[in-house]
């Protein structure tokens, strides 16, 4: 499987913007600078995976929601 990084990045803008955030909220929640968030968002930078890791911390959403557009619900009770 090969990860569409434009794909991903527009999956974090949107969740971002459902739940009324800028960027630069979830930028220093992250723990990354905001023009590496936008970038990201972009398609023009690749997120290391602590990176990832934060942003979906950030977002509370689980990062096969940003990889495959989907969110498993069979191990949530």
């Amino acid at each position: 499987m090969e990860i569409d990084f434009s794909v991903l990045g527009k999956r974090i803008a949107q969740r971002r913007h459902e739940l009324g955030l800028k960027q630069c909220t979830v930028a220093e929640k992250a723990g990354i600078s905001n023009n590496y968030l936008s970038n990201i968002e972009n398609g023009k930078s690749i997120p290391s995976l602590q990176s990832f890791s934060d942003i979906c911390i950030a977002l509370s959403t689980t990062p096969d929601y940003f990889l495959l557009g989907t969110i498993r619900t069979d191990d949530v009770p």
